[in-house]
């Protein structure tokens, strides 16, 4: 993955909320092996905060980004640890609304890492499905028994997708390589008739959010951001979603979010 900071804010903030010392600092080595350096940089600040509890860890970040300002990119490896219980949907829609507001007032690039179940491979409880609706975009990485990391995008809200792909670590090269591209069955579109209910509450959420009413143009254009189909096909989505009472329609022609009071 190849970042780009902003013009004058090349800090990187690396918090880890699960390695144990020895294994941060192996980490740190990798850093270092890869990057063909002696010691880290003076743009990347790394944190081992293994020991320190949720809301510490959030009262540290904070800190943090409140005086380092040239900070612009924060990875937290470790979401999980951000919350007391990733079961409560209470708890992590806050902890949700908490990353919108730090990466919002201090225009951040916020990358988290998420465990997935074993069974299933979802991301964990209601903080994973907080996050998955909310984040920009969102990434898998499997690993596979050979050592090789499978990676292959799951949403990406404002880029096209890529197929999966397979990179492992050279010993020799000292940096992570790429194997191959892996082939995948295009899936076929969906059409929007064929949405779960939850599919058409996942775009309203991220459209409502933003605000509460919308005119008709302004409408078309932010379910289009999401969509990423034709004008013909974004406004048949809407009369649909209208229909089916999903939005209405004010006396002021502005467009609402309907679910909560039909």
């Amino acid at each position: 993955m190849k970042l780009q900071t902003l013009p004058g804010r090349n800090k990187i903030l690396y918090i880890d909320t699960e390695s144990s010392e020895y294994d941060f600092y192996k980490h740190m080595k990798r850093v270092k092996d890869v990057g063909d350096i002696n010691e880290l940089p003076t743009f990347f600040d790394s944190f081992c905060l293994r020991k320190e509890n949720s809301k510490t860890i959030k009262l540290m970040i904070q800190a943090y980004i409140e005086n380092t300002p040239e900070c612009s990119i924060i990875i937290i490896d470790g979401l999980l640890d951000i919350v007391v219980n990733y079961n409560d949907e209470v708890e992590c829609r806050q902890c949700v609304d908490w990353i919108k507001e730090i990466t919002t007032i201090h225009n951040l690039l916020l990358i988290g890492i998420l465990h997935t179940g074993k069974n299933e491979g979802k991301t964990l409880g209601h903080l994973g499905s907080n996050t998955d609706r909310w984040a920009q975009s969102t990434l898998s990485v499997k690993k596979e028994e050979s050592g090789s990391f499978i990676l292959e995008p799951k949403f990406l809200r404002s880029s096209g997708g890529f197929k999966p792909i397979e990179i492992q670590y050279s010993i020799d090269d000292n940096k992570f390589i790429q194997i191959n591209s892996l082939p995948v069955n295009e899936p076929k579109i969906k059409h929007f008739s064929n949405y779960t209910d939850q599919e058409h509450n996942n775009i309203l959420n991220i459209i409502f959010e933003k605000q509460k009413y919308f005119k008709y143009e302004n409408l078309i254009t932010e379910i289009s951001k999401i969509e990423n189909r034709g004008i013909n096909y974004i406004k048949s989505y809407l009369k649909y979603l209208k229909d089916k009472n999903y939005i209405s329609k004010n006396t002021q022609n502005e467009y609402f979010d309907y679910r909560k009071t039909f």
